[in-house]
């Protein structure tokens, strides 16, 4: 499936690609519906189930010749508004990354108040950095719903 059929992701949709992609990158292969819940804390896989469908649907995930899922292929041909709303949606998954590890500097236990504040900072630029992604992430989605209408219109020989 190309980018030409891809839609925007869910904030919780482009998390689990981006936990997708980072499994896939450690461990050459897909994490088991199972590993994904555990891993979102789900208490059930058809959690996972649920969010893979989606992705496939959306065209992030493809079958094999053997019927399992795998990344899919890279963009081909694409109009400027459905680069677009792929770009947006590597955002996304970026911030997701992000925002996973900033919750792992969360966790570390400064040994001294210089470290302690030295973390501090980290946290709270990575916060300043997500939440000036996400405000980005609504500003481009507004004008790629225009640029999209546009190209429709002008497709249909209607002045936008």
């Amino acid at each position: 499936m190309n980018i030409t059929t891809r839609h925007p992701l869910t904030h919780q949709q482009a998390q689990v690609l981006a936990y997708l992609v980072k499994f896939l990158e450690l461990n050459d292969q897909l994490p088991t519906n199972a590993k994904i819940a555990e891993a979102f804390g789900w208490a059930s896989s058809n959690a996972a189930d649920t969010h893979l469908k989606a992705l496939e649907k959306k065209g992030y995930l493809a079958r094999n010749e053997l019927g399992h899922l795998m990344l899919a292929d890279r963009p081909t041909e694409a109009t400027p508004a459905q680069a677009a709303h792929h770009l947006i949606g590597q955002v996304l998954v970026l911030a997701s990354i992000l925002e996973s590890s900033l919750c792992v500097v969360r966790t570390i236990e400064a040994e001294d108040s210089d470290e302690a504040e030295r973390l501090s900072k980290l946290i709270t630029r990575g916060e300043a950095a997500i939440a000036t992604v996400l405000k980005e992430h609504a500003m481009a989605s507004t004008w790629c719903a225009g640029l999209t209408r546009s190209t429709s219109l002008e497709r249909s020989g209607v002045p936008a």
